[in-house]
């Protein structure tokens, strides 16, 4: 008979004996070495997921903001001074006072003046700065997105280092980790980073419509 279940005397009545429950130390010990063996198969599952979308997110975040930043400078050179136009100017201002020195009257009113140099003229559209603005505005998310994703992966890694101790010491600092877990809503980060990163592609792509529609 268990030891935990009560027996009958010769006169019929129950007879339970409390120093008979088995009151093994090593009971707490197995209880806790079960709970670590399943919560690690549920992590394997966790985290394996949430490091295949980081990776994901890391990998094309940093092809992304590559493209994103080539774009950016081949379109900032609309904000530069046409240097062409400034040197012809300095040309024509050196050229056209030699000219009217050399001529006679008659040929020197027919001699326009030299034009004034305006270094600071504007030589860029609107849609030149949406572009940029656009431009600038998917490569701050994209980088952004990187750098959350890289704060996501430490966050992984130090969730499953190795914990010292006995079992019980491990199950507690495992559940301490995992409550830390989801107070800083890491599966809500991680979810959404794909988000933002499709949100910055779709930013893009109106700054590069708009730039061959402008061609």
């Amino acid at each position: 008979m268990p030891p935990y279940q009560t027996r009958a005397n010769a006169s019929g009545a129950s007879d339970f004996r409390l120093g008979e429950i088995d009151t093994n130390p090593d009971a707490d010990s197995v209880l806790w070495d079960l709970y670590l063996k399943e919560a690690g198969r549920s992590d394997e599952v966790m985290i394996h997921g949430f490091q295949d979308t980081v990776n994901y997110v890391l990998v094309f975040a940093a092809i992304f903001s590559a493209v994103v930043a080539t774009f950016i400078v081949h379109t900032s050179q609309a904000f530069q001074p046409n240097q062409a136009q400034i040197t012809n100017e300095l040309l024509l201002e050196q050229i056209i006072p030699l000219l009217r020195a050399n001529g006679n009257s008659s040929e020197i009113a027919k001699i326009p003046f030299p034009p004034t140099i305006r270094v600071d003229s504007r030589t860029y559209t609107n849609s030149d700065i949406w572009i940029n603005v656009l431009g600038y505005t998917s490569l701050a998310i994209s980088i952004g997105t990187a750098l959350a994703s890289g704060l996501v992966m430490q966050w992984l890694q130090v969730y499953v280092s190795p914990i010292a101790g006995d079992a019980k010491d491990r199950v507690l600092s495992h559940q301490l980790r995992l409550q830390s877990f989801h107070e800083w809503r890491l599966p809500e980060v991680v979810g959404l980073q794909p988000l933002f990163l499709h949100t910055s592609l779709g930013i893009f792509a109106i700054a590069f419509i708009v730039f061959i529609y402008n061609l």
